[in-house]
């Protein structure tokens, strides 16, 4: 593992909400939030050069976690603080969100301040072990492409096209 450089980060647009929360947490800690959008590989440098990644709800009524972002911090093997979102997805509640009714800046500065690298590893193996992404594949391939019969020997060419637009 690189050094991690800062406390926290975090990659996602700006709003009101998300500026107060980490001037807060900049009282306490180390947060790198970069002004402009990353590509995924900048993305990845920055995720390799943090401890606990930030994961914010998209608005005040969002109703799920970013499944991206969880997927990104637990295979990198970071610590993940969460805000509550209303629906607890399988990732959300392996990787654990704030509990409800805690501060969010006092539930991420608690996970930096716990043994976050040992969390995060026990997190990695439940998402590889509860989650397995090849699985997840197969089991979209086979819902995709479950009306197509191919006779052994035989090569059948599948095109994926996006739906026709309404009339």
């Amino acid at each position: 593992d690189a050094v991690q450089e800062f406390d926290f980060s975090f990659f996602g647009l700006r709003t009101p909400y998300r500026v107060e929360a980490i001037e807060r947490i900049r009282r306490y800690a180390k947060v790198e939030w970069p002004g402009t959008f990353l590509s995924a590989a900048e993305v990845g440098v920055l995720i390799g050069k943090t401890r606990v990644g930030l994961s914010f709800k998209q608005s005040e009524n969002w109703p799920v976690p970013s499944p991206t972002r969880f997927g990104r911090l637990m295979m990198a093997k970071r610590g993940i603080a969460a805000e509550r979102t209303e629906v607890q997805t399988r990732q959300g509640a392996i990787a654990g969100m704030a509990p409800q009714g805690q501060d969010f800046v006092d539930f991420a500065l608690e996970i930096l301040n716990s043994d976050w690298k040992q969390r995060a590893d026990r997190i990695f193996e439940a998402y590889r072990t509860k989650m397995p992404m090849q699985n997840i594949v197969e089991s979209v391939l086979d819902r995709t492409v479950s009306g197509i019969e191919v006779s052994r020997g035989q090569k059948t060419a599948i095109s994926i096209s996006p739906p026709a637009p309404p009339p």
